[in-house]
């Protein structure tokens, strides 16, 4: 699960160095149960209609990169509005060991 967030991570820096080069903001939270990472750059933002039907290899690896992990990904985006990317992925909850009587 760390190596997929890091990877989705680094993507999600990479489009905004390559298609935007605006500033940005990253943020994480643990919380019980999920893991949170959001990216939100400044910048000139695009057509989610248009990255969608033209490909977009970089969302489409972070998707596949979190569907192996059970996770999810929210992007919200128009054009010169910048951008949003919402990841969230489960955490397993550690069961505690019981023993039953006899």
């Amino acid at each position: 699960m760390s190596v997929v967030l890091f990877r989705v991570l680094q993507e999600a820096l990479s489009n905004v160095a390559k298609h935007s080069g605006a500033e940005l903001t990253v943020f994480t939270s643990i919380r019980p149960g999920e893991v949170l990472l959001r990216v939100t750059d400044y910048g000139q933002g695009f057509d989610l209609e248009s990255e969608s039907t033209h490909g977009g290899l970089g969302l489409i690896s972070m998707r596949e990169r979190l569907r192996l992990v059970g996770g999810t990904m929210k992007v919200a985006s128009s054009p010169g509005s910048g951008a949003e990317i919402e990841v969230r992925i489960a955490i397993p909850e550690t069961g505690r060991a019981t023993s039953a009587s006899t």
